[in-house]
């Protein structure tokens, strides 16, 4: 039952980019506080960010592990929305909470900030 047995982990796709976050045991209200850098194209489309919440079924189990919920967001759009806070001196980062889909309900507090990053 995922109400009494929840290990919720993320996974977060970014283009091509795949990353599995660590598994947060018996808790049904985690606080998954993981940075991830994942690399946006120099040009072109900057795409989308999917987050999906798992809880992870007990080693052995024959079961796959429970979708929770995901959610997804266009990455140049949240940068305009950000662009404009900075422009109002509120600060240039993305902080916002976005509901889950597909699951159980809840949501994701997503945190983003684009970086230059030097070309080698």
């Amino acid at each position: 039952d995922i109400a009494r047995h929840s290990h919720p982990y993320c996974i977060t796709t970014y283009n091509n980019q795949v990353v599995r976050g660590k598994t947060v045991p018996n808790s049904r209200n985690p606080v998954i506080k993981e940075s991830l850098t994942l690399y946006a194209p120099r040009t072109g489309p900057l795409g989308h960010v999917t987050i999906s919440l798992y809880s992870e079924e007990p080693s052995g189990s024959t079961q796959a592990d429970t979708l929770i919920g995901a959610t997804s967001f266009d990455v140049a759009e949240k940068l305009r929305a950000s662009e404009n806070k900075a422009a109002d001196g509120a600060g240039g980062d993305v902080h916002q909470w976005l509901p889950l889909d597909g699951g159980v309900s809840g949501s994701l507090h997503v945190s983003l900030r684009m970086e230059d990053v030097p070309e080698a």
